[in-house]
């Protein structure tokens, strides 16, 4: 592996998967042809080898319930049972959300996300676009919940991902357009830098909650409380803490204004 070569190693990660599978054919039908051909062995290498073969078995055979027990213990919320819904966790689960520019973090219970999530899931239907929050360390943080949960589509998923996985000329500038807008979005108390966003990127559903105060402003957000006054948004829901706004798209365009993307 070429170093820093990142791109490539997804690629072979891709492609071993297949090769596993091929190999676990072939792996079979040889050790059944060397089982079969090793009574012609000496006894020493046969006993030899039968004893390797033991060994690789019994590993082999140890690795899903060693495996599956290091990883059941490795949880966010331990105290939740052994479920089926691979959300429930986030009932009791808490996270340290860590803001870059003030290099600081702070606890975030996530039962509001998980509400937020609910909501959508039951009274949504058919693709509508969301807007959430997100801290400019995109991958392996807690960006993209909503969008990943319910299945709506976002203004940008995992930043490096979509990225690293097209190959559109300049299309790292435009991924990364997208997340600067987003952070501006929830930061800038600008209503007409927000009806210009939402109206650039179609978005339906806006997101507040936990994560999006932390990485955004307090004027940032609270513009949303006074869209809601101008007949922008609606609520739809809030848990006390969780908010979900609706985007009037009758106000939203009328007057009609034809923009290009938010800067």
């Amino acid at each position: 592996m070429i170093a820093g070569d990142i791109g490539r190693q997804n690629t072979v990660f891709k492609f071993y998967m297949q090769v596993w599978i091929l190999f676990s054919i072939v792996g079979g039908a040889a050790f059944a042809w060397l089982l079969q051909h090793s009574i012609y062995w000496k006894n020493r290498v046969r006993a030899a080898w039968y004893l390797f073969a033991a060994t690789l078995f019994v590993l082999a055979g140890l690795y899903p319930i060693m495996a599956t027990r290091a990883r059941a213990l490795d949880r966010m919320a331990p105290q939740v049972g052994m479920v089926l819904d691979g959300m429930e966790y986030m009932r009791e689960a808490k996270h340290r959300e860590f803001n870059f520019e003030t290099q600081q973090a702070q606890e975030i219970s996530l039962i509001h996300d998980y509400n937020i999530i609910r909501w959508l899931q039951d009274n949504v239907e058919g693709t509508p676009y969301i807007v959430e929050g997100r801290s400019r360390a995109s991958e392996y943080q807690w960006n993209g919940r909503i969008n990943i949960y319910t299945g709506l589509p976002s203004v940008l998923g995992w930043n490096h991902h979509q990225r690293q996985q097209r190959t559109l000329q300049d299309h790292n500038k435009l991924v990364d357009q997208r997340a600067a807008n987003i952070i501006a979005f929830y930061k800038s108390p600008d209503i007409d830098y927000a009806l210009r966003f939402l109206r650039y990127y179609d978005v339906s559903y806006i997101i507040v909650s936990e994560l999006e105060r932390i990485q955004g402003t307090e004027e940032g957000i609270a513009k949303f409380a006074h869209m809601v006054e101008l007949g922008y948004l609606t609520q739809v829901y809030t848990d006390g803490v969780g908010i979900i706004y609706e985007v009037n798209q009758d106000a939203l365009w009328n007057p009609y204004q034809q923009e290009g993307e938010p800067q």
